[in-house]
């Protein structure tokens, strides 16, 4: 499974699952503006990017546009891992 379609998966699996109906989103939508996903979601999805990829990512890196969309994500661990 590539990056983007593990990372999609968690998405829609943990952070976007509920009691309505499934949510779509295209890898290029605002997941924040939109109100999909919280600060709360935001640190339950650093935590699982940091175990599942192998990265880092500092409180004092965080950028929110970082995790905006499912391609902003991809990027910032494209970004990380390229730094190792």
């Amino acid at each position: 499974m590539s990056i983007r379609e593990q990372v999609r998966a968690y998405i829609n699996g943990k952070l976007l699952s509920g009691d309505g109906p499934p949510v779509h989103i295209e890898d290029s939508s605002s997941m924040i503006k939109s109100g999909l996903i919280n600060s709360m979601a935001i640190v339950e999805l650093i935590a699982y990017l940091e175990e599942t990829f192998r990265i880092s990512v500092a409180d004092r890196d965080i950028n929110i546009d970082d995790f905006d969309s499912i391609d902003s994500i991809c990027s910032l661990i494209a970004g990380r891992q390229a730094r190792t």
